[in-house]
């Protein structure tokens, strides 16, 4: 499994990932620049805990069931820009790397936002970690992985709230 980041993006920053949808090469390009400027770009790492985030809060994961919204926005996004192998813009062939780019527009992420603080404030995350799918499980399943995800959940917490009061936009990558 890979390592999932987040990025809270400027107006300009989001437009330019909004343009290269679908477009692998395009999008690897974006996301190494916003790597290289990472210390002006408001990043949070989920480690491998992206996973069990998202398989405890919105077990539908890309497949977007609404009744899990706002909770695939923490980890899938409102819209994904990019979901397994890529096609390159001048062939049109396959692309070598494989991702998942998801993108949460702002007035989205306040949405996220919001319901992350209600989730830590009402402790609520053990509870959907235990009611996760058998088949969504990892291997490490149990005490650890879940306090695991729950400090990396803590701090995509703070990470959204911040990027909510700023207005900024939100996307998730991580290489397959």
């Amino acid at each position: 499994m890979q390592l999932g980041v987040h990025f809270a993006l400027t107006e300009a920053q989001a437009s330019r990932f909004l343009a290269a949808r679908g477009n692998d090469a395009a999008l690897t390009a974006l996301i190494d620049e916003l790597e290289e400027s990472s210390n002006t770009t408001p990043t949070c790492s989920t480690d491998k805990a992206w996973d069990p985030i998202s398989c405890a809060l919105a077990p539908s994961g890309s497949e977007r069931d609404p009744d899990d919204w706002p909770y695939t926005g923490v980890i899938v996004g409102w819209e994904e820009l990019q979901h397994g192998v890529g096609k390159q813009a001048e062939d049109e062939s396959e692309s070598e790397s494989e991702m998942t780019l998801g993108y949460t527009p702002p007035d989205k992420v306040k949405e996220v936002a919001a319901a992350l603080l209600e989730l830590k404030e009402d402790d609520e995350f053990g509870d959907a970690y235990a009611a996760m799918p058998q088949e969504l499980r990892n291997a490490e399943y149990g005490d650890e992985e879940r306090r695991y995800a729950q400090a990396n959940l803590d701090d995509l917490t703070e990470f959204f709230m911040d990027a909510a009061a700023r207005g900024l936009h939100v996307i998730f990558h991580v290489n397959l």
